[in-house]
């Protein structure tokens, strides 16, 4: 996390026409929300909230609640990727539109 504040600080100033802050925050929002929900469900765990520390079926069950909550955490943050990390910032609306063989054909040879 110390290293992307530190890129994030030291690229700035040369990355400014790619809005690179909404992508700094989705890409931490992602990693701190799964890593404090899985320390918050191991705090639960280990009060026996989900019923007995041993017992297999409440590790289970806590395991699939753990899971759901991502799973939903991570719907909304593609969601919101679609937004932070536009293809607009790097579409040329002053270039004029080639035939897609002749791009290919560029890209090839």
């Amino acid at each position: 996390m110390y290293s992307l504040v530190l890129f994030y600080i030291a690229s700035e100033e040369r990355l400014h026409i790619y809005k690179p802050f909404w992508k700094f925050v989705m890409v931490n929002a992602i990693i701190s929300i799964a890593f404090w929900q899985s320390i918050i469900f191991s705090i639960l765990r280990e009060f026996e909230y989900f019923g007995e520390k041993e017992a297999p079926e409440s590790f289970q069950k806590a395991f699939y609640i753990e899971n759901c909550l991502l799973l939903f955490e991570i719907a909304i943050a593609g969601i919101a990727h679609y937004f932070a990390f536009s293809y607009k910032e790097f579409v040329d609306l002053n270039k004029t539109s080639r035939p897609m063989l002749k791009n290919l054909g560029e890209v090839f040879f």
